[in-house]
């Protein structure tokens, strides 16, 4: 499970409506999901020890995104246009 909190990274706002994917190697996507009016998102994925990769998506903003090893803990992440 990926629990992910999404702000614009000049207001602190969050930032709803945001595509993020986990991604494995260049284009095994793992789980997609849109984030809230509140940026958040909780993803669900297969229970293994794999590397994976965060993108999150929208438009007005730049991608963002950073890899992890399962366990790795709450991600927060935030954006900017």
């Amino acid at each position: 499970m990926v629990r992910v909190r999404l702000a614009d990274a000049t207001t602190g706002a969050p930032v709803g409506a945001a595509e993020v994917s986990i991604v494995r190697g260049l284009r095994t996507v793992i789980a997609q999901e849109m984030t809230d009016e509140a940026g958040l998102r909780v993803l669900s994925m297969k229970n293994d020890s794999s590397d994976y990769q965060m993108v999150v998506r929208k438009i007005g903003y730049r991608r963002a995104d950073g890899s992890s090893r399962r366990g790795a803990g709450t991600r927060s992440r935030s954006t900017s246009r």
